[in-house]
């Protein structure tokens, strides 16, 4: 299909537009790329496989293009249009888009190739103007040039990269073109010159400052091995580690263009420090600019260009892209929710990020990940990146990552095959490198010795006293004055720049490792020529260079950026992180918040950057991010006693603690000790603060601890209290009535546990309580259902124990909230479990299971794994095994600090030991158990204890004393109508001869 004009929506230029005033001409270079044959394609394959691989097309077109710096604008069915602004390394232009044109053909031509067809490429270049906001990306781009290369497209032969004379006079020299007969184009007075592009006249010369790799022969070595089992089919991850200076990355940068690494498609991901508190935050900057997004960009554009991006490569649509966007932090609806559970639609882009890494291989040989400074990963990209480790193992991938040590004992931050560890080059080694770097002046022999004993064989250290020499003309390198380390060496570079590139240095240091020319320029009033030689001068001094992303400079180093932020005073150091945090406000509103937070913080403006944590932890809540929003809450209180002494900073206190317990809860279970520690401080601030609105949440969380530590008696004050709250409105009533009905239950009374919680099921509605789970961590209609069931389980009520069961569950996979799915499971597994259905019980059990191990649900996981066990040891040939996990179970659950549940827990132990003829060990067991019991005042399983008790009395020959518990037992659960009970002492009674009076 050839691409037309109107298709490119290359619209005539309107004068009665607005944003003509806005417009701006450019030098350009554009191409397009085109699919041939695709009308035969759809018979040949079908429509499914045929949409597959044209979403396989887009995503090696964009491949290719961002690889050389080139942005893509739109995707045209079977073509797509593409634009050039500026050079890539040290390509012009339009060398820069034949590259990526040749790059793109022979991808498709390979032998191998999933592509049952061929591409027709044209390129041309000149002058454009664009124009902003005007499509769906806001990319608007009329011209001369864009029409060529359309039509040149069109007529450019199968498999071929054709191309305007301005293009070829933008890449003489670099690639081989053979002239072919001027073409009569379609909008063209007259016929057209053209050149089909070949491949390049051998490969581009290598900057002559940049010398070879010296050492590394046996690490170089290395990475050839572990590519050469990846192109196997056998996955492998390395880990390049040593300390700063070391050349981890220029290794890795070495072995990229070695030709075995230059047949790979290669992907670079990369750890950034000022951006570690994001989660999966190198996979969105990587994502961001595939997509062409960049720092003008809008929230609206942005998302546009992803939006595109992910819908004709990724081949998603409506609401799937929606909640990417919004894992992504990238909505322009910044109140938009997520469809489904945060936790399992992380999972799905997890599986999304490494299906379309894995497909970035194409047809090449292998696919190389490398992850750079792997050292400031966050949490999110660990467990992503350990996850990919997993998948790749059979597949032709090879994993490298790079990270910073402080010394030998540092251990890998990801799994590897293989750790290279870097150690300082030898005497003879850096002599070689000394020479290389010097040329000229190589025979200087006191200029290498210095150089060499300066720089103690580290590689950026040679480099940098190398360099320093070479600039001192008539130096006498015994002289005092010279720099005695690194620190010294970038300050004469600092020193040869004037003083307001060296002010723009020092900003740029301030904004971190990776720094925007245009923000730093706004923060110093530059103007838009003063930017470009303040660069062009941090660049001839090697202090910085340009890199692909949004921020679009980058510290040669890390220690570079660190020597210069070092040297700033910290009166100026703290005024420039303030005032950039400012200009950020304004000028990238779309910023992460943890971003803005650490500006303020670190600019002595702490209540300003406890507000953006705030936001960064609801943020990351929003999205399932749990360990970045206890770290962003870690930051936040470490700021409080910075904060002035007064009625505000309490506000901020409680602010925090409201989170830090919800968060606390989910985390680690209601028994949690942290979870208690922040809601006792709440309730003392909530005093404090003397609160007398929207407190029903901090008593019930309260409450929730209390029961959840079996301290019964203050959590039914606490239910009362919560019931007695003045204009709290429905919350408070359904928050009151279901604390009070489990403290009941766990009480063992029967009859009032029933009657609040059937108090709860009545009020409740999920349209619009539902939402109250966000503040009180529970749905009170799951849960209400959830103890009614056990409720009539122990009443021996089976059939109404099961109706609301069934009804919890229901209710839970319509709510969609994990924690309410999770205690609808629980439901179903427990009363099946009292019912005596083992073969039910498990299977329940088993899907609660594995929700707890997605959520990491701690409580969840102990009590599926406990009632799987029992469900083992109603078969003999299983009941070893079944014993071992109701073991790791209670252990499990001893390990969330819940006291509740644990003497039944204990119980079934015991009783089960005994019937697999171990008294032994089940005597291990009830003196906790009686002790518990005792001093919770657990009334609900006092019957079921003395039962256990009176088996073990039985087995160990003292049958008096076990008639004697059994009928203790009785008569608790005949007091309490605890059926279930009454009848599990009969069963036992027949085994030891004794019988109800």
């Amino acid at each position: 299909m050839s691409i037309s004009m109107e298709q490119a929506g290359a619209a005539p230029f309107a004068a009665g537009d607005e944003a003509a005033d806005w417009s701006e001409y450019r030098p350009v270079s554009a191409m397009f790329v085109d699919l041939v044959g695709s009308a035969e394609l759809i018979g040949t394959l079908g429509p499914e496989r045929y949409n597959a691989a044209l979403r396989a097309f887009h995503n090696l077109v964009t491949a290719h293009v961002r690889l050389f710096g080139g942005e893509v604008v739109q995707y045209l069915g079977d073509g797509v249009m593409c634009l050039f602004h500026r050079g890539h390394e040290e390509m012009a232009r339009a060398a820069a888009a034949i590259a990526a044109g040749l790059r793109i053909a022979g991808a498709i031509q390979r032998p191998g190739s999933a592509f049952p067809a061929n591409v027709r490429i044209g390129i041309a270049s000149g002058l454009a103007l664009f124009s902003d906001g005007a499509s769906a990306a806001g990319v608007r781009a009329v011209g001369n040039c864009i029409n060529l290369a359309a039509r040149l497209q069109a007529v450019a032969p199968p498999g071929s990269v054709l191309v305007c004379a301005e293009s070829r006079r933008g890449a003489q020299g670099l690639f081989a073109f053979r002239a072919l007969p001027d073409q009569p184009l379609k909008g063209f007075a007259e016929a057209v010159s053209c050149w089909e592009a070949g491949e390049l006249r051998g490969e581009r010369a290598a900057n002559p400052a940049r010398p070879g790799l010296v050492g590394r022969v046996a690490e170089s070595a290395a990475l050839e091995s572990a590519l050469a089992e990846a192109m196997a089919g056998r996955g492998q991850t390395v880990a390049v580690m040593g300390e700063a200076g070391f050349g981890k990355t220029r290794l890795l940068e070495e072995f990229a263009h070695s030709p075995l690494a230059q047949a790979c498609q290669r992907l670079v991901l990369n750890g950034r420090r000022d951006e570690r508190g994001g989660d999966f935050h190198p996979i969105k900057a990587h994502l961001l600019w595939v997509a062409g997004v960049v720092l003008d960009d809008d929230e609206h554009r942005r998302e546009a260009k992803l939006r595109q991006m992910f819908s004709a490569v990724w081949g998603l649509q409506g609401t799937a892209i929606d909640d990417l966007l919004v894992l992504l932090d990238a909505h322009s609806d910044a109140d938009r929710q997520l469809s489904a559970d945060p936790v399992l639609l992380r999972r799905w882009l997890c599986d999304q990020l490494t299906s379309r890494i894995l497909d970035l291989q194409g047809v090449s040989p292998a696919l190389i990940v490398v992850v750079e400074d792997a050292h400031w990963l966050d949490p999110s990209s660990v467990e992503f990146l350990a996850g990919f480790q997993a998948v790749l193992r059979d597949r032709p991938v090879l994993m490298l990552f790079s990270q910073r040590t402080a010394g030998p004992e540092d251990q890998p931050v990801l799994a590897a095959d293989l750790a290279l560890r870097l150690q300082p080059l030898s005497r003879a080694q850096s002599q070689d490198l000394i020479r290389n770097l010097l040329s000229a002046r190589a025979d200087d022999l006191d200029m290498v010795r210095w150089v060499q004993d300066k720089a103690r064989g580290v590689p950026l250290y040679l480099t940098a006293f190398a360099d320093y020499a070479l600039r001192k003309e008539k130096a006498d390198f015994g002289a005092p004055d010279l720099p005695l380390d690194l620190l010294d060496v970038i300050e004469e570079s600092l020193g040869r720049l004037p003083e307001r590139t060296r002010r723009f240095a020092q900003a740029a240091a301030v904004m971190g490792p990776h720094f925007e020319p245009t923000i730093i320029a706004a923060l110093l009033g530059e103007s838009g020529d003063g930017i470009r030689r303040h660069v062009d001068r941090l660049v001839a001094e090697k202090l910085a260079a340009e890199r692909a992303g949004i921020l679009g400079m980058a510290f040669a180093h890390d220690l570079v950026r660190e020597a210069i932020y070092g040297n700033l005073g910290t009166d100026l150091r703290r005024r420039l992180h303030a005032d950039l945090a400012a200009v950020i406000e304004t000028r990238w509103p779309e910023v992460p918040a943890h971003f803005l937070a650490l500006h303020f913080e670190n600019g002595g403006q702490p209540a300003r950057a406890l507000r953006y944590l705030v936001n960064a932890t609801l943020a990351s809540v929003r999205v399932g991010a749990l360990q970045e929003a206890r770290d962003h809450l870690g930051r936040a209180f470490a700021l409080l006693p910075h904060l002035t002494d007064n009625h505000e900073r309490r506000q901020q206190e409680l602010a925090l603690y409201s989170l830090e317990g919800p968060l606390q809860m989910i985390l680690g279970g209601p028994g949690n000790a942290a979870f208690g520690d922040a809601q006792r401080r709440s309730m003392d601030l909530m005093r404090e603060l003397g609160l007398n609105q929207d407190r029903a949440h901090l008593y019930y969380n309260s409450g929730l601890h209390d029961w959840a530590c079996c301290r019964l008696d203050a959590a039914q004050t606490t239910a009362r209290t919560v019931l007695a709250l003045p204009n709290e409105g429905e919350g408070a009533q359904l928050a009151g009535h279901t604390l009070a009905g489990l403290v009941a239950w766990h009480k063992g009374d029967l009859g009032r546990a029933g009657h609040h919680l059937a108090r709860t099921i009545a009020l409740y509605r999920p349209e619009r309580h539902a939402p109250l789970f966000s503040k009180y961590l529970k749905d009170f209609g799951v849960f209400s259902l959830f103890y009614s069931g056990l409720t009539a389980s122990v009443a021996a009520e089976f059939e109404a124990a099961e109706d609301f069961a069934s009804r919890a569950l229901e209710l839970g996979r319509a709510l969609g909230i994990a924690h309410a799915r999770g205690f609808s499971l629980l439901a179903m597994f427990l009363t099946e479990m009292f019912r005596g259905d083992p073969e039910t019980t498990i299977a329940h059990a088993k899907q609660a299971e594995a929700l707890a191990r997605t959520h990491h649900f701690p409580e969840f996981l102990a009590m599926s794994g406990f009632a799987q066990g029992w469900a083992l040891t109603r078969q003999p040939a299983t009941r070893t095994e079944g014993i071992a996990a109701m073991i790791d179970g209670l252990e499990g659950w001893r390990r969330t600090n819940f006291i509740a549940w644990q003497s039944l827990f204990e119980a079934m132990v015991i009783e089960e030991l005994v019937k697999a003829g171990e008294p032994a060990r089940a005597q291990a067991y009830l003196p906790g158990l009686k002790a518990r019991l005792a001093q919770t005042g657990e009334a609900q399983f006092l019957a079921p204890a003395l039962i256990a008790e009176a088996q073990l009395l039985a087995a160990q020959g003292q049958p008096q004393a076990a008639r004697a518990g059994l009928a203790q037992a009785w008569g608790q659960a005949r007091a309490m109508r605890a059926h279930l009970w009454l009848a599990h002492a009969e069963r036992a009674g027949e085994r030891i001869g004794w019988m109800p009076e």
